[in-house]
């Protein structure tokens, strides 16, 4: 799964085959608890690493994240509670944002 390292615009391209896997029912169910944890892994790296709080591609890439370890059932919940804080975050990053701009 080298497709989502090496920056933005892979990263965006490996969500997109590893989404377009998921929504066929292509990728083999016993692989799906592997791909989920690199799912985690990539999420936490947007948002510790990639700056997924202040940049508009990185916060892209974390919904798109999220949306896909919403499908799985044993994360659905976890992926739910996720979502609403990094909204929360990215809501209160733009907000002190605005505060300062000239």
């Amino acid at each position: 799964m080298g497709f989502l390292t090496g920056g933005t615009q892979k990263r965006s391209s490996g969500i997109g085959i590893l989404d377009a896997l998921i929504g066929s029912g292509d990728l083999d169910p016993a692989l799906r608890g592997a791909v989920d944890r690199v799912l985690w892994n990539q999420l936490m790296y947007v948002c510790d690493e990639g700056n997924a709080l202040t940049t508009t591609h990185e916060q892209h890439n974390a919904q798109r994240l999220v949306a896909l370890l919403r499908t799985a059932p044993s994360t659905r919940s976890i992926a739910e509670d996720f979502e609403r804080r990094l909204e929360g975050y990215a809501a209160a990053v733009r907000a002190s944002c605005t505060e300062f701009d000239p």
